[in-house]
């Protein structure tokens, strides 16, 4: 019987969506409370719930405690995830977050360019 073996790619640290948005002159970054942090990590938990199933708010949890931006938490469970079309649906998401979420990570709320943190 023969088995079909996937070949997986070495994932990148930073989702190229999430680079190729990042501005040429960024602008700064507001300090992030704590309640602004917990509704991105709350947002980030219920993407990755809905492209990974129920793990996805242990790994939020534990990217969270190690992360030092809503943007390096993004990037690290985007680098969790393990097929491309699963990363996209995930980077895909976060990009629909309520506008406090997509300001905070750094997404305009119109789809243009990232603010760089």
């Amino acid at each position: 019987m023969d088995y079909a073996y996937e070949t997986v790619a070495e994932t990148p640290v930073v989702a190229a969506p999430v680079v190729e948005q990042v501005s040429e002159s960024p602008a700064p970054v507001e300090s992030l409370d704590e309640a602004g942090w917990q509704r991105c990590c709350e947002w980030t938990a219920r993407c990755l719930t809905y492209v990974l199933g129920p793990i996805g708010p242990t790994v939020v949890a534990r990217m969270a405690a190690r992360s030092n931006s809503p943007l390096t938490l993004v990037s690290e469970c985007a680098g969790f995830i393990r097929h491309q079309n699963e990363r996209d649906e995930f980077l895909r998401l976060i990009g629909k977050g309520p506008a406090d979420v997509r300001r905070t990570i750094g997404q305009a709320p119109t789809g243009g360019r990232r603010v760089a943190s």
